[in-house]
């Protein structure tokens, strides 16, 4: 796989799995409604080519209001599920703004599912910030 770098971006070419057309439909979504996120973990190295299985993708999403955060929730109900809790004040009081991370899939599956959660430190913080983008052709 070539690789290409440049500012703040990484250009490459994938044939598209299932997990990637979930991180890709989801991540859509955060786009939409410009909210900064960063891909972390595991998918990172199964995203440039090693080979090994995952069942969930962890993202890093910018601490957001509870008013954006209900908007989020109506915009992935469309198409995802979260699998911790069905309600959204809940998921954001007592999960996201207590440090904890909630998970979404696809409606009526459990796997892959989206792990997501607000920076906790300031490694996360960092992370966020200098977020490189990343477009698979």
């Amino acid at each position: 796989m070539e690789i290409n770098y440049s500012d703040k971006r990484i250009t490459f070419e994938k044939k598209l799995n299932e997990l990637d057309r979930f991180t890709i439909n989801f991540t859509s979504v955060l786009n939409k409604l410009k909210i900064k996120y960063v891909v972390v973990s595991g998918y990172v190295s199964i995203l440039f080519g090693r080979n090994r299985s995952s069942e969930d993708i962890d993202l890093i999403i910018e601490r957001i209001s509870v008013e954006k955060f209900r908007e989020l929730w109506q915009e992935l109900e469309k198409e995802f599920e979260c699998i911790i809790t069905e309600n959204c004040e809940n998921a954001y009081d007592n999960y996201l703004t207590e440090g904890y991370s909630i998970r979404f899939s696809e409606k009526r599956k459990f796997v892959p599912n989206m792990e997501i959660k607000f920076p906790k430190t300031e490694l996360d913080k960092w992370t966020l910030d200098n977020r490189l983008k990343n477009f698979v052709q």
